[in-house]
């Protein structure tokens, strides 16, 4: 090996090389080791056969003998020693360096330490948080494999040390802030690399019972992405207390955010204890401060660079604030691979329950808040796009903006042309970019972030950063201070533990958060009145309402200041209990995971036939109507003279609309699952009915829907759903459903829908300016038996008011109770299927919206489901309901095609003369009419019974 040349092509000197120089290999194991652990890892190319043959390995085993022994030997090279107090007790994560090697190696929980060196002398010092640092020793490595013992002992500083006691270089001791709120003037200067390491470890050094210094990885060139913690107790996650993050200098030729961070570590840890909203603020807060995030960037930009991109990116040339995951692109030059700063930022993001950051950037002077991109790829700018807390989002940049002198004015920049309202502005609206920091906070964490232009020059003189931080000193403040809005508080069992990973759901609003490790949680919120669900695994899910005020909350006894805190406590889950007593323990309709997918929604439906073979018949691909859409039968053949009713149930009528399907899915599995247990209800309907379901008719549209979108952006897009298709042929769904009608006679029929919690009946379009039918006891029976049934509809107030639409909280904007879709403003069911069925076929239909959303989350559906079972057996009752009869002449032979009128029903005689129709109980008679349309008068007899 120590010849470099052995394999062909090879040419290293000695038998060694930089793994980089060989080939750049990114997500390497030996980097890895070495930035994010103590230990020193190689990679050893043991043969230039990668496979070589079995008899070649003794060789193999002589050649490498050697060279393995002495490497483990050489774990022994270097320096290794004990750290511990002046007690004897260990010393867990000191910090060993050995100065001019810029990489450290730090203690085991025994204090022990190693830290492998070539031979010579090197400078030793050693560092603990809570204790002084280590005299510099002087260390001489040899040349064998046996390690110099070094041990070191640290002493406690003094943890009594009070702020008010920090000395100016005159020696003169200071008691009292400056106007200006600190102990000595800052040094408006910027600080390099080494500059800044040293600050942060002089602030970490004074006020150590007030910070924690750490570093959350590393920049391509490997320097330390170095954070502060500030909070009155450092490096611990109190319950209950928010966590806060500001990130500088993500583009390394924007500076301003970097240095006014800096001032502001200082700012807040001169005045803490002796100034009361700082004291207030660290006391209430966990604050994370990450002063730069591309350092490597920032040492190769320069003073006085306006609106240049020297600097910008990062050592690799990318632009970190397009290399994080996005929503809508992967873009392989910009977001493809994520760089290490950025993994650095991801996974530091995702360790702690930050609730509010900001990342602070220069070259314009605005707040932007999310979201950055469209899905339209064409959009540059002009186009916004709102996130689910649009409100919020709007509330926070305000905070920052009108704090600010100039960024609330609008147009701070004049060279640029830019106007922001109030000096905000949608990110998208702005300009459209992917990959942005901000967006993959809000998506991928608890975190509302926002984006910080703090100035028109990118990279001003450093005169001028006093003027800086005069101007977003209280715009910082505030903005730190408002991850107290909202509400917050600790989902408990029923034990009182708390519940990790819990979902806290705001109504209206489709963006959740997920409780800490401890059960605590923080919501923000623009001031309003809310719905907010709880949800997690195992348990039953809780709501509760929700005030929300526009102030921050100071405890009277504590002085600390916080959210208004709503706790939850969670039972275990019903779920099964109630699928024992009304589901027949039915496992697989308890699940609540995902919507079924077209393709699954035809083999669940294959399955029941199988499962159920004596009552369903599945429906898909064996006639015209079934190659687009699936259904299913369900009946029991009986030997009884009276005629089956053919009752239709659909789902997914509106592609968008999806909670139909779900619920008809499991109701199939209800009616198979209770015949085959005998129970008396399912047999008896079963038996009186022919049920047809078509749980997914607009297969198309379910496709192109997204869940969790509750509401159309403008109620035209319906009609482009097979709902609102009838009257033309541009829908598949809708053109096989036609056909389906054509096929079997059905008497009755129900639609499950969203968009609302009412029950809807014919017309949907007036009719001679009139909305009603002229069968309206029908349609009311039919209507009113599903909607008393329901336990959320029947209540008299409006289920849906004050439900939050796009983050807004509408009043008065459902129909509630009985409706007919034409007394509807705006008219939105243009070419229903209801109106076709009356219109054309004379077949009754309402259609039952059953969720406020329209595609609401998965874990709705359960509940969805149980409470729409009851209503929708009900409604099946109703084949019980009615008149059936034969038309016979003089001999008593059937007569076919004989036109029956009861009470507006029409209803024709088969070829055994026999009719059915579903009519209300009525007192008294009621009105019937009959004519014959055969080719030959005859004389005719008319049998009546009632359906029982």
């Amino acid at each position: 090996m120590h010849q470099g040349n052995i394999c062909p092509g090879d040419n290293f000197l000695g038998g060694v090389t930089n793994g980089a120089e060989w080939y750049d290999v990114p997500g390497g194991m030996e980097d890895f080791n070495y930035l994010h652990s103590n230990c020193f890892e190689i990679t050893m190319e043991l043969s230039c056969c990668k496979y070589p043959k079995g008899s070649a390995l003794p060789e193999e085993w002589r050649g490498n003998k050697e060279s393995m022994l002495q490497f483990m030997e050489a774990t022994h090279m270097g320096i290794a020693g004990l750290v511990k107090d002046q007690l004897g007790s260990p010393i867990e994560d000191a910090v060993v360096e050995v100065l001019g090697i810029k990489h450290n190696v730090t203690t085991t929980k025994q204090g022990e330490y190693w830290r492998l060196l070539t031979t010579g002398t090197f400078t030793l010092v050693v560092h603990a948080v809570g204790y002084q640092s280590s005299e510099h020793m002087e260390v001489v490595v040899t040349d064998q494999h046996q390690a110099t013992v070094q041990d070191i002992t640290l002493t406690k500083k003094e943890m009594s040390v009070k702020l008010d006691s920090v000395k100016q270089s005159s020696g003169e001791e200071v008691s009292t802030l400056s106007p200006s709120g600190f102990l000595s003037p800052p040094d408006y200067v910027y600080h390099h690399y080494d500059d800044l390491v040293a600050f942060m470890a002089f602030y970490g050094h004074h006020f150590p019972h007030i910070t924690r210094v750490y570093t959350i990885g590393q920049s391509v060139e490997g320097r330390n992405l170095t954070a502060m913690e500030i909070s009155d107790n450092p490096g611990l996650h109190e319950p209950g207390e928010p966590e806060f993050k500001y990130i500088g200098n993500m583009h390394g030729n924007e500076v301003v955010g970097r240095e006014l961070l800096l001032v502001l570590i200082k700012f807040l840890c001169e005045g803490y204890g002796l100034d009361k909203r700082v004291t207030r603020l660290v006391d209430s807060t966990r604050i994370h401060i990450l002063p730069t995030m591309n350092p490597d960037g920032f040492e190769v930009g320069h003073e006085g660079d306006k609106q240049s991109v020297v600097g910008r990116p990062n050592a690799h040339g990318k632009d970190l604030n397009r290399n994080f995951p996005d929503q809508y692109y992967t873009k392989p030059r910009e977001n493809g691979v994520a760089e290490p700063e950025t993994q650095a930022v991801m996974a530091w993001s995702k360790q702690i329950p930050f609730v509010l950051s900001a990342n602070l950037h220069g070259g314009s002077l605005v707040a932007n808040y999310p979201y950055d991109d469209t899905p339209n790829p064409r959009d540059r700018s002009g186009h916004s796009w709102p996130s689910p807390d649009e409100e919020t989002f709007k509330l926070l940049a305000r905070v920052y903006s009108m704090a600010h002198p100039r960024m609330k004015t609008g147009h701070p920049c004049p060279e640029a042309g830019e106007f922001f309202p109030d000096g905000i502005t949608n990110g998208a609206h702005w300009y459209s970019v992917s990959g942005g920091m901000q967006d993959w906070n809000y998506l991928n964490t608890n975190d509302f972030e926002i984006t910080l232009e703090l100035g028109c020059t990118k990279y001003p003189q450093h005169q001028e950063l006093h003027t800086y931080w005069e101007e977003n000193k209280e715009s910082l403040l505030r903005y730190m201070e408002s991850v107290h809005l909202g509400f917050k508080g600790f989902v408990l069992d029923s034990s009182g533990q708390g519940v990790p990973n819990a979902t806290v759901t705001v109504e209206g609003i489709d963006h959740d958060v997920v409780t800490a490790a401890d059960g605590d949680y923080w919501r923000l919120l623009s001031a309003g009145n809310y719905s907010v669900t709880v949800t997690a695994p195992g348990m039953d899910p809780a709501t509760r309402e929700v005030e929300v005020k526009s102030i921050m909350y100071v405890d009277s006894d504590s002085g600390l200041v916080g959210a208004k805190q709503y706790n939850f406590t969670l039972q275990p889950d019903s779920g099964p209990l109630w699928s024992l007593v009304e589901d027949f323990e039915l496992s697989e309709n308890l699940a609540q995971e995902h919507y079924l997918s077209n393709e699954e929604v035809k083999v669940v439906l294959a399955e029941m036939e199988n499962t159920y073979s004596e009552v369903a018949e599945v429906f898909i691909n064996d006639a015209d109507w079934s190659t687009a859409v699936p259904g299913l039968k369900m009946g029991v053949e009986t030997n009884t003279s009276m005629p089956k009713v053919a009752v239709l149930l659909m789902g997914g009528l509106y592609g968008s609309q999806p909670v139909g399907r779900e619920v008809l899915v499991r109701l199939g599995r209800h009616m198979g699952e209770g015949y085959k247990k005998g129970d008396n209800i399912v047999t008896m309907i079963l038996r009186m009915a022919d049920i047809y379901i078509l749980p997914a008719v607009d297969l198309a549209g379910f496709d192109s829907a997204s869940v969790g979108t509750c509401s159309y952006k403008d109620h035209r897009m319906m009609d482009k759903e097979a709902g609102n298709s009838f009257k033309g042929k541009q829908s598949v769904g809708a053109e096989a459903v036609k056909k389906f009608m054509g096929r079997f006679n059905i008497k009755l029929a129900l639609s499950l829908e969203g968009n609302g919690m009412f029950v809807r009946m014919p017309w949907d379009e007036v009719r001679q300016e009139d909305s009603k039918t002229d069968a309206v006891e029908v349609f009311n029976m039919m209507a009113k038996t599903f909607l008393t049934s329901h336990p959320v509809m029947k209540k008299k107030h409006s289920p849906c008011d004050g439900t939050r639409i796009m983050g807004k909280k509408v009043k008065n904007a459902f129909p509630t109770g009985l409706v007919h879709g034409g007394d509807l403003e705006p008219a939105m069911f243009v070419g229903s299927m209801q109106d076709y069925l009356w219109d054309k076929l004379n077949i009754p239909m309402v259609s039952a919206h059953i969720s406020c959303c329209n595609y609401p989350r998965p874990r709705n559906l359960l509940e969805l489901y149980k409470q729409n079972l009851p209503p929708i057996l009900k409604f099946l009752e109703l084949a019980y309901q009615g008149v059936w009869g034969k038309v016979t002449d003089s001999m008593n032979n059937p007569i076919s095609n004989v036109t029956v009128n009861i009470g507006g029903m029409m209803e024709v005689s088969d070829k055994d003369g026999i009719f059915l129709t579903v009519y209300p109980a009525q007192r008294g008679s009621t009105s019937w009419s009959w004519f014959i349309k055969p080719s030959k008068p005859k004389q005719s007899g008319l049998q009546l019974r009632k359906a029982e």
